[in-house]
């Protein structure tokens, strides 16, 4: 699948991620992004999920929680589906 929108830069530099694509990545305000630079252009993606760094957030809140290895193993493969898109 191949889609294409035109957007001009900002005068900071800035450009708006089309809606369509915003709306099709899950990509909210605040979400992160890695911009590779290619031969051709710019490349912007989303980082991979890092599952060590979200326990230790967690673990870092000093909530207490009654691990449901089922419901989290869910959210990975939810997660994991939005990064093959």
């Amino acid at each position: 699948m191949e889609i294409k929108e035109e957007s001009k830069i900002g005068s900071k530099g800035q450009v708006v991620i089309p809606r369509t694509f915003r709306k099709y990545l899950d990509m909210q305000p605040g979400t992160n992004v890695i911009m590779k630079l290619e031969e051709k252009g710019v490349v912007i993606t989303r980082p991979s999920v890092d599952v060590v760094s979200d326990m230790e957030r967690i673990a870092a809140s000093g909530r207490s929680v009654r691990p449901n290895p089922h419901s989290y193993v869910e959210e990975l493969e939810k997660r994991w589906k939005k990064t093959r898109r």
